[in-house]
């Protein structure tokens, strides 16, 4: 079972990889002049916060920072391949495609 600490730094570093990888998605954006679809906010949070609540006890920082990277690329691959119009349609088609991206991403992060 999580502590009350564990968890505020758990949610707080969260919150940090999340701003920093959503900042860093935007420059690659800008950067190569794509025109990705991007989620609102509330509903990114959602999704990356599910993939990482998947485990039920405690994880140590770096497994947990590997699968923070693991749902961020996931989400961004998920994203880039169905966009929010056919995510409000279909959600457990969009669950296929991120259960699928995340385990893309893990096998190349390796």
């Amino acid at each position: 079972m999580m502590t009350k600490t564990q968890k505020v730094l758990s949610v707080l570093s969260t919150l940090t990889i999340g701003a920093v990888g959503g900042h860093h998605l935007d420059d690659i954006i800008e950067k190569y002049n794509l025109e990705v679809g991007r989620y609102p906010m509330q509903i990114e949070y959602l999704i990356t916060d599910s993939c990482l609540s998947v485990d039920e006890k405690p994880i140590p920082y770096i497994q947990y920072e590997r699968k923070l990277e693991n749902c961020v690329c996931a989400l961004e691959e998920s994203e880039f391949q169905y966009d929010y119009t056919n995510y409000k349609l279909d959600e457990n088609e969009f669950l296929k495609i991120f259960k699928k991206s995340f385990t893309e991403c893990r096998t190349v992060r390796r």
